[in-house]
């Protein structure tokens, strides 16, 4: 939004070489040749978009597993790490975790060290992926903590995506809580301290329901 498209930061960016060396060859499968001639159209049949759909599907589970071994081996190779399909920090022992995503990433952590200096047992889980959904992540994390999400995003008419995706990951497989705020939209700045309200109003159980926050302002 309006701030990352008028702010700077430093971003350390890997040798060109080193990356084409680590991804694979690139061997497209369908190509322009004279020689190997074949029909390219966007019209399916309706006894093949199914296959093709559930094809997709495969592919998107198949994604899941392959996206943390892939983080794995970039962090064996460059040390760094971006945490696969979910970044988890200091939810070991964490009576309530937060769920933020994107830009809030970072906001979130310094929230996070804050009140955990002030005694309250609070992790942060960071999604690095919304397709495929982490949904086993998600449901570990809600064995012995409640769940605080805040999206930047509005499904209109019903609630923010990851809210939605969070609570059917859960659907018949835990009792716990899942708390939702919607905060940013359009750009809109959500600092530490704000994140650190949204995060209070539950831990000192002032929330009261699904809660857009900061459009006052």
């Amino acid at each position: 939004g309006f701030i990352l498209s008028h702010t700077s930061m430093p971003v350390k960016v890997p040798d060109e070489k080193d990356i084409d060396e680590f991804l694979p060859k690139r061997e497209p499968q369908w190509l322009l040749d004279v020689d190997n001639p074949v029909t390219h159209g966007n019209i399916i049949m309706p006894k093949d978009y199914p296959k093709i759909r559930k094809a997709m599907q495969e592919a998107q589970e198949k994604a899941k597993e392959l996206i943390p071994k892939i983080a794995e081996e970039w962090k064996e190779r460059f040390g760094t790490y971006h945490g696969g399909l979910i970044e988890k920090y200091r939810c070991e022992d964490a009576d309530y975790i937060l769920i933020s995503y994107a830009a809030l990433g970072a906001e979130s952590k310094v929230a996070i060290d804050k009140m955990r200096k002030e005694g309250i047992k609070i992790g942060l889980a960071r999604l690095r992926s919304f397709r495929p959904f982490p949904v086993e992540d998600i449901a570990s994390l809600a064995k012995e903590s409640d769940l605080i999400v805040i999206d930047r995003s509005i499904s209109l008419g019903m609630e923010g995506p990851v809210f939605t995706e969070v609570k059917a990951s859960l659907y018949g497989i835990s009792g716990s809580k899942v708390y939702g705020f919607i905060a940013g939209l359009g750009g809109k700045d959500v600092t530490f301290k704000d994140i650190e309200k949204m995060c209070k109003k539950v831990v000192e159980d002032r929330y009261e329901g699904y809660e857009w926050y900061g459009i006052e302002g």
